[in-house]
């Protein structure tokens, strides 16, 4: 047996040339250069269904600054870390949440309102 280190055909046998590059054969894995953590890039579509948003919100978002995106090829990616960032800046804390004051007891109809003009029809608004 031979225990010298292999000579550098030996090591490209291991590989295929594709168009000039080389990539790994058999199981040997390539990191994905889309996505990360091997998640693919998302669409602006595929943000607005997730977040129960329109397609426009999320072009606006973009468009604002406040949502990161890649445009590739004349089209806008977003990673699935920054639209996870992107929620996370915009999450309410309870103290900062408005309260919300009811002035009018719930069911008093308004002085005015519809229920206020059936029952005295000869009442005029103005």
């Amino acid at each position: 047996m031979d225990a010298r280190p292999q000579s550098d055909s030996a090591a490209q046998a291991d590989t295929t040339s594709v168009r000039g590059t080389r990539t790994p054969r058999g199981s040997e894995s390539i990191p994905s250069p889309c996505g990360t953590e091997g998640r693919p890039l998302l669409t602006v579509e595929d943000v607005a269904e997730s977040c129960g948003l329109s397609m426009k919100a999320i072009y606006r978002a973009i468009e604002r600054g406040d949502l990161r995106a890649a445009k590739l090829c004349s089209r806008l990616r977003v990673r699935p870390e920054d639209v996870e960032a992107w929620i996370e800046r915009n999450t309410l804390d309870r103290s900062t949440m408005p309260v919300v004051v009811e002035t009018r007891p719930a069911g008093f109809a308004a002085a005015t309102g519809l229920r206020a003009l059936i029952d005295n029809p000869a009442r005029t608004l103005g």
